[in-house]
């Protein structure tokens, strides 16, 4: 099963750096060290929110024309899912399209990120 976002299929190239891992929340915390009259200084953790980092990849096209209509969803939201049939509502915030070494394999790709919105 490819991904998906917004009902367009796309692969997702394996040859390119792991990306991240999907939509893995990271806790946001601070330290604060306070310095005691005449104690042990002491250091207060505040934990905060949790922020979703962005998930990039590179996503290949048999056709171009399946291309430009993700090349189209840019700044849009919906449904993106995964090739192991988890999804979330995402906003697809960059595409970058990228040149590939050999233009007449008819091998088409777009550089994406996603940002996470919530649960699907």
């Amino acid at each position: 099963m490819p991904w998906s976002f917004r009902g367009q299929d796309f692969a997702v190239v394996a040859d390119n750096p792991i990306f991240e891992e999907w939509f893995k929340g990271v806790l946001n915390r601070t330290v604060d060290p306070v310095l005691t009259n005449g104690g042990a200084p002491r250091a207060y953790v505040h934990l905060g929110g949790t922020s979703v980092p962005p998930l990039s990849m590179v996503a290949q096209f048999d056709d171009p024309d399946d291309r430009t209509t993700l090349l189209g969803f840019w700044r849009t939201s919906g449904l993106l899912e995964d090739d192991d049939g988890r999804s979330c509502q995402a906003v697809l915030a960059e595409v970058v399209a990228i040149r590939v070494i050999k233009p007449d394999s008819g091998v088409v790709r777009l550089g994406v990120v996603f940002e996470y919105l919530g649960p699907a």
